[in-house]
């Protein structure tokens, strides 16, 4: 009779530690991803009420507003009377969580009715197929 003195862990247990730790690493990432738009969202928003509360009272935007929010272009004042920005997102997830945040118009909905103003749907915030950036320029208009 032979004794054998086997010590360790077998192939099988090693790979489905692995497995284990590749599906909890993926869903780390995934997360990470989701709150990092979250709150690049989160400070576009702010700058951008902001800057409408800037073009209602002064009738232009500081640079100090918008400079360093990545994923947000330069926001510029349409009409002071109302406090109406104009401005675009770089990145489209991030535009489509501003868009849940706030009610954000599109340039189609804003010229289309004088009285009414369609807020854009998360549907039609889309990219182009050759780039992130966001199609089309944004608006907001705070409530008064």
């Amino acid at each position: 009779m032979k004794k054998t003195n086997e010590n360790g862990r077998s192939m099988v247990e090693m790979l489905g530690v692995l497995a284990i730790i590749g599906v909890l690493s993926i869903g780390g990432i995934a997360g990470y991803t989701l709150a990092m738009n979250k709150y690049r969202a989160n400070e576009i928003v702010n700058a951008v009420v902001q800057a409408a509360v800037e073009c209602r009272t002064r009738g232009q935007i500081s640079s100090d507003v918008y400079t360093d929010i990545q994923g947000l272009g330069t926001p510029s004042c349409v009409k002071q009377s109302i406090g109406l920005v104009s401005f675009t997102v770089a990145y489209e997830d991030v535009a489509k969580a501003v868009v849940k945040t706030i009610n954000v118009y599109s340039e189609a909905n804003l010229s289309s009715s004088a009285g009414t103003v369609g807020v854009v749907e998360n549907s039609k915030v889309t990219s182009s197929s050759n780039s992130s950036a966001l199609t089309g320029t944004l608006y907001y208009q705070p409530v008064s």
